[in-house]
């Protein structure tokens, strides 16, 4: 069998048009998790919304036990592998995080990021 070897790096950088980098990024080769965020401009600390969001992301997901490697939703449904679903999961608790931490924080009200991740 023929063994994959993946490489992997990240950079951000501010650029000349804006005065904030609100770019952030997560490379976690243990749990093959990589992740590129970009906090929304229109928000405010769009920068804190970018780093929490893969930070969560990365808590969340390294809570999951993947030992399985499908389930269905219901019998007869597509087969959808526990990774996927997980991911899935992952995300919309990422999002409810930083919605209820804005709340909590009204400082950090309206903060928002963009989240890409496999």
């Amino acid at each position: 069998m023929t063994e994959l070897i993946l490489n992997s790096a990240g950079l951000v950088e501010q650029g000349r048009v804006r005065s904030l980098n609100q770019d952030s990024f997560l490379i976690n080769r243990r749990l093959n998790l990589f992740g590129v965020a970009d906090g929304v401009e229109s928000g405010p600390y769009g920068e804190v919304a970018s780093r929490m969001a893969l930070e969560e992301l990365e808590k969340i997901i390294g809570e999951v036990k993947l030992d399985e490697d499908v389930t269905p939703a219901f019998e007869g449904a597509p087969q959808v592998p526990l990774a996927v679903r997980a991911l899935k999961y992952a995300i919309r608790e990422v999002n409810r995080r930083l919605y209820q931490f804005g709340e909590e924080n009204p400082k950090f009200k309206g903060m928002g990021t963009t989240l890409s991740s496999v």
